[in-house]
């Protein structure tokens, strides 16, 4: 067994272990989890060798989504995560994947899109996208802020708006202060020839009063595969889970960012890109709990 091979197989036993999943579930979503404010929802796409995959999950009648996430299963060699996206009514969370170029004679895999569903919060506002400057850059920055007097409840991002682009989401992070969430996305190894613009997403409300930031951090070290999972203090639920991808320089990416299905946890899984990556990076996962 490589050295890869068996750093993504450690960060799988790890993140299964961190999501209340088991191997022998692997093929699909945790089950959801009942009672409390929120409500956990799950649903997958087929399985199949589809270079790119958008799905989405919905929300019981009488509720909206504040965020969710997603996770990649199967021959997932070279696919990242590139859309995150609670929709602008509450309607629906949505997320994207896309395999690169180099590696898209692969084997099968498939998208599971998890939500944090719940009541409409007072004050709910859906913020109107913001996007990043396009220019010639591999990186490209967007922030969405919260109107005056209201905090983070749910976020999102989009590492391309235009589509066919080859880059991928390393950073949607809210800010220590809940009024506002970063997003980056980064070009894959070898530069993407076109240009593209990134997109954040706020989901903002009436401050919460206990709300606060959990965050954990895996590395900095050169391993393929790092797992960081941020869990809320006892008696709060999570609302919405962030991360950020550092020191990577565009060949590290998701393969999951996501909540637990009893809405206690987030876990942030990060992979490096079929050719790897010398440097000493790492990944922050960034819960908001209340």
């Amino acid at each position: 067994m490589s050295t890869r091979t068996a750093s993504l197989r450690a960060a799988f036993v790890a993140v299964t272990a961190l999501a209340g999943l088991s191997v022998a579930a692997a093929g699909g979503p945790p089950a959801a989890a009942g009672g409390g404010e929120l409500e956990f929802v799950s649903s997958s796409s087929l399985t199949d060798t589809d270079p790119t995959k958008s799905w989405f999950v919905t929300c019981p009648t009488g509720k909206v989504i504040l965020s969710g996430g997603a996770f990649l299963f199967g021959d997932t060699a070279g696919v990242h995560i590139d859309l995150l996206r609670p929709s602008p009514t509450g309607a629906f969370f949505e997320a994207a994947a896309s395999r690169t170029a180099p590696a898209r004679r692969r084997g099968e895999w498939q998208l599971t899109v998890y939500g944090v569903c719940a009541a409409r919060p007072a004050g709910l506002v859906y913020v109107d996208p913001a996007q990043s400057d396009s220019y010639d850059s591999p990186l490209r920055t967007a922030l969405a802020t919260c109107p005056a007097g209201k905090t983070l409840v749910g976020f999102g991002g989009r590492a391309a708006v235009e589509p066919g682009r080859d880059v991928a989401l390393t950073v949607v992070q809210p800010s220590a202060d809940l009024t506002r969430v970063v997003v980056q996305s980064w070009s894959g190894e070898g530069g993407e020839t076109d240009d593209w613009t990134a997109e954040a997403y706020a989901v903002c409300a009436d401050p919460l009063p206990s709300a606060e930031l959990v965050r954990t951090t895996a590395g900095p070290d050169a391993t393929d595969g790092k797992v960081a999972g941020s869990a809320c203090p006892a008696g709060k639920q999570l609302h919405a889970i962030g991360a950020g991808i550092f020191n990577g320089a565009g060949q590290a990416w998701y393969a999951g960012l996501y909540p637990a299905a009893d809405l206690q946890s987030g876990t942030a899984v990060a992979t490096e890109d079929p050719t790897g990556w010398a440097g000493a990076w790492f990944v922050t996962s960034f819960a908001i709990c209340a």
